[in-house]
């Protein structure tokens, strides 16, 4: 009888015991797993906060290289028509009697040329940056689909283009590119950098007569730009050489330097070794990352 009611009791205890711990086992089991699902779901959320924040940097970044692209543009071509504007007037009231009708005209022409190639820049910028308004959301892969729609990047062949148009405006425009196989980042940086220099030294030069001296060369693996102008200028934000292009202090300036770091390169400038203003900067060459 005990013997036959110890066992029983044992049993009942054994398999209690064994209730217990199965489910003990199951709450560690569903535990791990609530535990598990919920790691995989944060690590989830994490990686897609990486990649909105990583596609809204990139569209940051654009953003700020349109807002520079359009100052650029903007500054450069409305110097010009101002300087274009300035020379018709001229010639309109310096002497009424003997009026030049042809260089009225060609002023005029210079006007109108300056006008449609601003025009055919903006439109193509402002392409892009509708093309970004459709993808804000869409991640990065569509951002850089929407930076594929730039079409090619200005270069160093166009600075005989920059500098003709410096011509226009009445600046003697010296240029000297002893440099080739430039790659199209650095090319384009140093396109911006000599348009803004040109610009500036053409807006706030101080002299009729004024020379403009643009030189790039490569050594020790960098690009060299160098643009000087005996203008009368300094870069007090006044007025004055490749200062700034805005009249307040410093803004050109920031704009270039910008530009040179954007493919890893240093921008000066400043009052020039005997007269007038200058720029210079180094740009490497090893680099091929895309200006920004």
């Amino acid at each position: 009888g005990n013997g036959l009611t110890n066992s029983k009791e044992a049993l009942e205890s054994l398999e209690i015991s064994g209730w217990i711990i199965a489910v003990l086992f199951i709450g560690i089991d569903v535990r791990y797993y609530r535990w598990y699902v919920a790691s995989v779901v944060e690590r989830a959320e994490r990686a897609e906060r990486t990649r909105e924040e990583e596609a809204r940097r990139r569209v940051a970044e654009e953003r700020l290289r349109i807002a520079r692209d359009l100052h650029d543009l903007l500054a450069h071509s409305i110097t010009l028509i101002g300087v274009q504007t300035s020379v018709a007037a001229h010639v309109l009231t310096a002497d009424p009697e003997r009026l030049d009708r042809k260089a009225v005209a060609q002023a005029l022409d210079d006007i109108a040329g300056t006008c449609r190639t601003a025009r055919g820049e903006l439109r193509t910028t402002l392409e892009v940056l509708r093309a970004h308004d459709t993808v804000v959301g869409a991640g990065a892969g569509s951002v850089s689909g929407a930076e594929d729609m730039r079409g090619p990047l200005p270069g160093i062949d166009g600075l005989a283009g920059l500098a003709e148009t410096g011509r226009v405006a009445g600046a003697k425009v010296e240029l000297s590119v002893r440099a080739d196989g430039i790659p199209p980042s650095v090319g384009a940086a140093t396109y911006r950098i000599v348009q803004e220099a040109l610009t500036n030294a053409v807006r706030h030069g101080g002299r009729e007569d004024l020379t403009v001296r643009v030189g790039l060369w490569t050594a020790d693996g960098a690009l060299r730009v160098s643009v000087r102008d005996d203008g009368t200028g300094g870069d007090d934000g006044s007025g004055g050489g490749v200062g700034p292009s805005d009249g307040t202090r410093g803004f050109g300036l920031v704009g270039m330097r910008e530009r040179a770091r954007s493919v890893g390169g240093t921008l000066d400038a400043g009052p020039g070794p005997a007269e007038g203003f200058e720029v210079t900067a180094t740009l490497p060459l090893s680099r091929e990352d895309e200006v920004r």
